[in-house]
């Protein structure tokens, strides 16, 4: 297989998963290309009040890894906790970008939105 077929093989298997992707998956995948994304802001980017579950999707609909790691924090209360916050992990931000070539025309819109 040549370079140029691979290549051409890639944007076609991206183009198929892009088209599974629902819109809260596909607003999530432009965030954390933005960088690390606390599990609250997962909420409010993706337009859902399940976080975990529409990361659980897009985990399933494109196979990209989506770390969570716990961060120490302060609540309102003044106690501490553990928050989640999500990262691509690099072999996953490869894909994104393949994925929303678009990128780089819509990345003021998500950062309006968080």
């Amino acid at each position: 297989m040549t370079a140029g077929t691979n290549g051409a093989s890639m944007r076609g298997a991206a183009s198929a998963v892009a088209a599974k992707l629902g819109p809260r998956e596909a607003r999530l995948l432009r965030a954390l290309l933005l960088g690390s994304t606390r599990r609250e802001e997962v909420d409010r980017v993706a337009g859902a009040s399940n976080g975990p579950d529409v990361v659980m999707c897009l985990k399933r609909a494109t196979g990209i890894e989506v770390p969570c790691r716990r961060v120490p924090a302060i609540d309102r209360d003044g106690r501490p906790c553990r928050p989640g916050v999500y990262d691509l992990t690099d072999a996953g931000r490869i894909v994104a970008l393949h994925l929303l070539p678009d990128h780089a025309q819509v990345r003021g819109s998500a950062e309006g939105s968080k």
